[in-house]
């Protein structure tokens, strides 16, 4: 006798910038939150806004207009926050627009040649037929170049013991810092 086997399909959060349907697998999607006021993080990467203070941790925000060169569309007035492979950002949106589980006939995926940057890894029409959704590629917005991120910690936000090991990074009792504003910037040096 030959079972059968369904597969379930994936969730997928969907947010609104600059008149495109984005998503990202509901999977990676830590929570969207209303846009807050941003510390300035001392970062010249084009899109990167600065940091939105998610309890606690400095979590970077990207506008991916300017990462694209899109143009500025749309009010943004929520930050979208991604956390993949232990780390954190933030991306900025107009809005949420819903949660959709597209069948697998339905996915179109796509495949890009090594290191040309494409942070779509695939596209979806809503099931209410208003339109086509681009799916982003996670571990491609964690890796685009100057983009900082923040590194999750145990339990939560920011950076947990085994992650700091993975990095080479002693823990914070480990190393004084020297807390600095510059330019209005805060940050943190060694001391050494």
């Amino acid at each position: 006798m030959n079972a059968r086997v369904e597969l379930q399909p994936e969730a997928y959060g969907v947010f609104r910038l600059a008149g495109m349907e984005l998503a990202l697998p509901l999977a990676t999607m830590r929570e969207l939150m209303p846009l807050a006021p941003l510390t300035p993080l001392p970062c010249a990467t084009p899109g990167v806004l600065g940091g939105l203070n998610v309890r606690g941790v400095l979590v970077p925000v990207l506008d991916l207009r300017g990462v694209l060169a899109w143009q500025p569309e749309g009010q943004p007035a929520a930050v979208v926050i991604l956390a993949h492979q232990g780390r954190l950002l933030g991306l900025l949106a107009e809005g949420g627009t819903g949660v959709f589980a597209p069948s697998a006939e339905a996915m179109v995926w796509m495949k890009q040649a090594q290191g040309t940057g494409m942070l779509m890894r695939g596209a979806f029409p809503r099931p209410d037929q208003q339109g086509m959704v681009s799916l982003l590629d996670p571990e491609a917005l964690m890796h685009l170049p100057g983009v900082p991120v923040a590194l999750e910690r145990e339990g939560g936000l920011g950076v947990g013991a085994e992650i700091q090991a993975a990095l080479g990074m002693g823990a914070p009792e480990d190393e004084p810092l020297v807390l600095v504003l510059a330019g209005g910037i805060p940050f943190a040096i060694s001391s050494a």
